[in-house]
């Protein structure tokens, strides 16, 4: 899969805290996938923790729909 392919808005349900949660996926400029969550996502934004679970939820994902 070609790293252009998983840039944009996504959903995706996060076991971690057990809901949908919008995201965004952009390439900087060397080319590498930088994923943020959407600005609706108030309590996962204000708990670093759970941010930080999120996150590399989303990225795994991502990775594991790569490699298929």
């Amino acid at each position: 899969m070609n790293l252009r392919e998983i840039t944009g808005i996504g959903t995706q349900y996060v076991n971690c805290c057990e809901q949908w949660v919008r995201y965004n996926v952009v390439l900087n400029s060397q080319g590498l996938p930088l994923v943020y969550l959407h600005t609706e996502q108030h309590a996962i934004l204000n708990n670093r923790k759970l941010h930080k679970l999120v996150i590399s939820e989303i990225i795994n994902k991502l990775t594991e729909d790569m490699n298929d």
